[in-house]
């Protein structure tokens, strides 16, 4: 059957609202009426047009409510009756529907009438304004925008993640699925959670409980047998209406999974659902021209971001290459690490936001609490650099900043000096690291010292730069030995089994080195200037 021009069939209305909102009690949706609109049934107007509708049984219970309103429908030629509960239907109103082409719905419960009536209305507009909900180019950013999302996910929570619409057909997924079961496989495969797998769930009420709330809902293997793993999911919402949901196949509980990062992650789905891609994008642009050298684009960008309100913790992660080189990162590699980090500390705040700047990645946190600011920071710093990033180490700078683009880009310059001390120490430079600004503040003020003795100026003697020279001039190794006996705070014993020699024979050479370079080392403050330089000269870690 053909609708007119402003009809649309009830079929793509159906599967556009969703499978597991609504399910099909009675009759063929193929032959249905075109629906022309959609009313709610009110028995105290007699006067409403249910001709060519999907009508809406709000309230109605019970056989003589539910007998009357199919009655209704049938003579009003409507296309479809929705109701809540159908146990009062007898055989011969199921009949007589069929036989009039009129469809019985079921609406699932715990779903709002409005979101349904709201969703009936929109479906119908774009069918009969003849308008695909999403243009080509449009659907194609949303899908790989949501595949980002559920690899950010995964990568977080270590596991296999689907997002899916309202008929469990799959929008977007992560790379690593093959640690997934056959049905995770068969999912993919058909862009669709099959048919004999969403009737399961129905009937143990997964969906039911699923879309009543914003917790996560675990499906164990005693609902679906035929799974290897069990699954999280989590409802996508956008305000009070349901458009989604996120499933993750794990066998991690409920209790030990990050809900936070679920709930940050259902949050950006429904947005990238709802509006595409186009404003996540701009804010990430701004977090790139906020730490840029145009002053005027930083400060636009600060108001953008609205960061000139709150204070912000900034979150400036390296990438740390491998020994020996190897590959370099690619902008979409790094994209996926800006990814995870966003969502990490999306489960902080809403407001938060993490984009590639270059090689790098930075988050933007602004914080309410000026003293939880920088525990929070670091504690999502320090989550992010336990996630398993595709096994690449990271170094994560936590820098607190004032308000606005001045505070933000003086953060960001303190940032660069602490990522300078995280590489020139050995057990760091190669390895996962996370640092606050002040713990590494000493470290960064020892580095500006340090610039005078290397920033090319006159060459000034100290007692140091005299041993060095000794050693250097008559292949000797006083300065080691005095390295090691601070090392070992003046303990000549220790200091000599360091050095595999007799205690005497170091006794010997720190009496020696004492005449050549005048340190006195029975004095304590002669032995911290020695210590601070031989630290500042890179000899003493």
């Amino acid at each position: 059957m053909t609708g007119s021009s402003d009809t649309s069939p009830l079929a793509p209305l159906v599967d556009a609202i969703g499978t597991t909102l609504l399910d099909v009690v009675c009759g063929d949706l193929t032959s249905a009426r075109p629906v022309a609109g959609i009313t709610i049934h009110d028995p105290h107007d007699g006067a409403a047009r249910h001709d060519r509708a999907v009508v809406l049984g709000v309230g109605v219970v019970g056989p003589v409510d539910t007998r009357e309103l199919v009655r209704l429908a049938l003579a009003a030629g409507a296309s479809a009756v929705v109701l809540r509960d159908d146990t009062a239907l007898t055989d011969d109103l199921r009949a007589r529907a069929a036989e009039a082409d009129l469809v019985l719905l079921r609406i699932s419960p715990g779903v709002p009438w409005n979101q349904l009536a709201v969703s009936l209305s929109t479906a119908l507009e774009r069918e009969t304004a003849r308008r695909p909900r999403w243009s080509a180019p449009g659907r194609v950013d949303r899908e790989r925008s949501l595949s980002d999302l559920a690899n950010a996910l995964a990568t977080t929570l270590d596991a296999p993640v689907t997002v899916e619409d309202l008929n469990s057909r799959v929008l977007g997924y992560s790379d690593n699925q093959t640690r997934g079961d056959s049905s995770r496989h068969e999912t993919i495969l058909g862009r669709g959670v099959p048919a004999r797998y969403t009737e399961m769930l129905r009937r143990h009420g997964v969906f039911e409980r699923l879309y009543a709330t914003d917790e996560p809902v675990s499906v164990d293997l005693t609902m679906l047998p035929d799974l290897d793993v069990p699954r999280i999911a989590i409802r996508i919402a956008r305000g009070q209406y349901v458009v989604g949901s996120i499933w993750v196949a794990t066998a991690t509980p409920v209790a030990e999974v990050d809900v936070s990062v679920l709930r940050a992650a259902a949050v950006r789905a429904g947005e990238l659902i709802d509006s595409g891609t186009q404003d996540q994008d701009r804010r990430r642009r701004s977090v790139a021209a906020l730490v840029g050298d145009d002053e005027t684009e930083a400060a636009r960008s600060a108001r953008e971001l609205d960061l000139d309100g709150d204070p912000v913790q900034l979150l400036v992660v390296e990438l740390v290459r491998p020994v020996g080189g190897g590959p370099e990162l690619s902008s979409r590699d790094i994209d996926k690490y800006a990814d995870v980090l966003h969502l990490q500390l999306a489960g902080v705040s809403s407001r938060a936001i993490a984009a590639a700047v270059g090689s790098q990645v930075v988050g933007v946190l602004p914080v309410d609490a000026v003293d939880a600011g920088p525990r929070r920071a670091l504690a999502a710093a320090e989550r992010f650099a336990r996630t398993p990033n595709a096994g690449a180490p990271v170094h994560v700078v936590v820098v607190s900043a004032g308000r606005g683009a001045a505070g933000v880009r003086t953060a960001w310059a303190d940032a660069a000096k602490a990522h300078a001390v995280l590489a020139r120490n050995p057990s760091t430079a190669t390895s996962t690291a996370v640092l606050r600004y002040e713990d590494a503040y000493f470290d960064i003020l020892l580095q500006d010292v340090a610039g005078s003795f290397t920033g090319g100026g006159p060459a000034i003697s100290t007692p140091v730069s005299r041993l060095l020279a000794h050693d250097d001039e008559h292949h000797t190794d006083f300065a080691q030995s005095l390295v090691v006996y601070l090392r070992e705070f003046g303990s000549v014993h220790d200091a000599a089994r360091a050095l595999h020699v007799h205690a005497n024979t170091l006794r010997y050479r720190l009496r020696r080195l004492s005449d050549l370079c005048g340190i006195d080392l029975a004095d304590h403050d002669a032995r911290f200037k020695a210590m601070l330089e031989l630290r500042i000269r890179g000899l003493l870690g």
